[in-house]
């Protein structure tokens, strides 16, 4: 399968509810990149990132015009004020593991 198959797909699977990332992956996934790796090359080349970004961006709808999903979007900034505080969360190292950039 291509990656941009396997990208179709989760996306698919993300509209009807079988996403395997909850809301709050969602928002650590962004808390992660707004903070620390916006532009790493890691970041950048790894497809199922790229590909749960977006669902994320989706989820927390901030990748169009409209009103962000208010809940989410308080989540969202509650793990970027974690990140602030203190030095890498578990959450954090868990999910680069999650996607091989540990």
């Amino acid at each position: 399968m291509s990656n941009e198959s396997a990208t179709e797909l989760f996306k698919a699977l993300d509209k009807i509810g079988a996403s395997s990332l909850t809301d709050e992956d969602c928002c650590q996934l962004l808390a992660c990149l707004y903070y620390d790796h916006g532009s790493n090359e890691e970041f950048v080349f790894n497809w199922k990132l790229n590909t749960d970004v977006r669902i994320a961006q989706q989820r927390l709808n901030i990748c169009s015009g409209g009103e962000p999903n208010t809940a989410l979007f308080v989540k969202f900034k509650q793990f970027c004020k974690e990140l602030e505080q203190s030095d890498k969360p578990e959450w954090y190292k868990l999910l680069l593991a999650k996607y091989n950039l540990d």
